[in-house]
């Protein structure tokens, strides 16, 4: 499960550890878009419940594209 993203990159939950510098390939979907989203990434730190993912030359637009999605989640998950 991706429980954070942004333009950076990625916290995945996972329940198994990855080698670090391993290339991982995302795909999640985009409530907004209605489409999916493909990502390539390399695991930077990763433990038995976690592992956080820096994304590798991400064009502009989808550097847009996800800095927008995690906005929005992050406001749709804010109490007032």
């Amino acid at each position: 499960f991706i429980l954070d993203i942004n333009s950076f990159g990625a916290y995945i939950e996972t329940s198994e550890a990855f080698p670090v510098g391993q290339q991982i390939d995302l795909t999640f979907f985009n409530p907004f878009s209605h489409k999916h989203i493909d990502l390539v990434g390399q695991i930077i730190w990763s433990n038995n419940y976690a592992s956080g993912v820096r994304f590798n030359n991400l064009p502009r637009h989808r550097k847009d594209m996800i800095a927008f999605f995690a906005e929005t989640e992050d406001m749709n998950t804010k109490t007032v």
